[in-house]
């Protein structure tokens, strides 16, 4: 619809302003006639009272002459007593009048009065010496007429201001469409955004201030969508990798079996139990990448972390006995921390799983409290006795579907540990000393923004 552009709104904006603008200029001016009217009116009173004064003899018995110029003479004789003039002695009495009047005009007090008649007289009354009361009257010009005159006098200048008005307003509708101008050019460069190119952001270069907050938003969320399609496109890319062969061996296993061939059910059961591991693994990843995105309030709470690692050392017990292994815990009643208690167990079940499938000899698992230049910690580390990794497949191994040389498991186990550690804001790898221990830093105190930006 045309009234929601912002150009026509400003326009309509500007019409109704203008409007306003001149309803109270005229609803001013109209007061300010009338006001101005009555204030003439009392002035014109008060000089010709003065006039008066100025003319007025007293004798030497108390008798009142007036002297008047002759211009003033012929004003106060003429009948249709545009102008006159009676005055009081001190007892009220009339001592002298205007050769125009048959009555006096009456005694009145200081403020002008209306006489209501055909003449509509103004009157005023002003003390002169010797308790003397001098009484002036004027005709009273018609009031309406003189008010429109006042009022089409001080909207003349409207002739003025009208024409840059309507100038005023095609200015307007050019000047919003050039500050309108890189909205355009942002709309055009959103229209080009998708899958295809995931690089490109809405410039913010010449916008207005208030919008430029919105495309800061805008831009944000893009680099948001951008990183989830690319880790759901990278996980997607390495699950169809890591399927591919187990997949292939499982129908090349079913194919013979069809066929009348030998069937190894406890080599296709094996196989099954690796691919539902790894299928497991990879929904687990997706999981964790997906809460990355999201906001972090919610599901970290105080947890007792040394009871979490306490839970996961139990749930690979059974793994430990078949491998005739033994797993040592070394950890106070209580460790407080803020986190995801189901992240945390699946990340220590991690690394103990690993260390009793690649490792050899007692897994050792400690946590305890570390105070580092970055602040308070807490370490948790996972030992055994096997000789470990080489110095160079250190960072390596905790790659996505890295697996070591002899490894047959999934390669997704020391993935998943540095993402749960990332997201709270920790990190985890190898100790710097001999053999294999995995080594586990989260920071006590953590804002979840900056767990967020971390996990991501």
């Amino acid at each position: 619809m045309r009234f929601q552009s912002l150009r026509w709104r400003l326009m309509a904006a500007m019409l109704i302003v203008l409007g306003l603008g001149l309803g109270a200029s005229a609803i001013f001016s109209h007061i300010e006639a009338y006001s101005t009217l009555k204030e003439l009116r009392k002035r014109t009173l008060q000089d010709q009272a003065q006039e008066l004064l100025s003319a007025l003899r007293i004798g030497s018995d108390g008798s009142v002459e007036v002297t008047l110029p002759a211009e003033w003479q012929n004003a106060y004789q003429r009948p249709d007593r545009s102008f006159a003039y009676s005055i009081y002695d001190a007892d009220g009495r009339v001592v002298a009048l205007s050769p125009n009047l048959a009555s006096p005009l009456p005694l009145i007090g200081s403020d002008p009065l209306q006489i209501p008649g055909p003449e509509s007289l103004a009157v005023l009354a002003m003390n002169a010496p010797e308790g003397r009361t001098v009484v002036v009257g004027r005709a009273h010009p018609d009031q309406e007429a003189l008010a429109e005159s006042l009022i089409e006098e001080n909207f003349e200048h409207l002739f003025v201001v009208v024409p840059f008005i309507l100038m005023s307003l095609p200015l307007l509708w050019l000047i919003s469409r050039w500050s309108l101008r890189p909205l355009a050019r942002a709309s055009q460069e959103a229209q080009g955004i998708g899958p295809a190119d995931l690089s490109t952001r809405l410039s913010v270069e010449g916008l207005p201030d208030e919008v430029r907050p919105l495309v800061d938003a805008v831009n944000g969320a893009l680099d948001r969508l951008a990183h989830a399609y690319q880790a759901e496109r990278r996980l997607t890319a390495d699950a169809a990798h890591q399927l591919r062969t187990p997949i292939t061996v499982f129908d090349l296993r079913l194919q013979r079996a069809r066929l009348g061939g030998r069937t190894d059910w406890p080599t296709i059961e094996r196989e099954m139990a690796q691919l539902r591991r790894l299928i497991d693994r990879l929904m687990g990843l997706a999981r964790r990448d997906n809460a990355a995105l999201e906001e972090p309030a919610g599901p970290h709470q105080t947890i007792n972390l040394a009871r979490i690692v306490r839970e996961s050392v139990a749930t690979v017990l059974p793994i430990a006995e078949k491998k005739d292994r033994s797993v040592v815990v070394e950890a106070p009643d209580a460790i407080p921390f803020h986190g995801q208690a189901d992240d945390l167990r699946d990340m220590v079940h991690n690394l103990l799983e690993n260390a009793l499938v690649h490792g050899s000899g007692t897994v050792r698992v400690t946590i305890r409290h570390e105070r580092t230049e970055d602040g308070p910690n807490i370490v948790i580390e996972v030992a055994d006795e096997g000789p470990g990794v080489t110095e160079a497949l250190k960072e390596v191994m905790f790659e996505r579907f890295r697996r070591g040389p002899t490894s047959q498991g999934a390669g997704l186990g020391l993935a998943i540990a540095r993402q749960v550690a990332r997201s709270h804001g920790g990190d985890v790898g190898f100790a710097s000393e001999p053999g294999c221990n995995v080594r586990v830093v989260l920071p006590t105190s953590q804002d979840l923004t900056h767990l967020k930006s971390a996990a991501e």
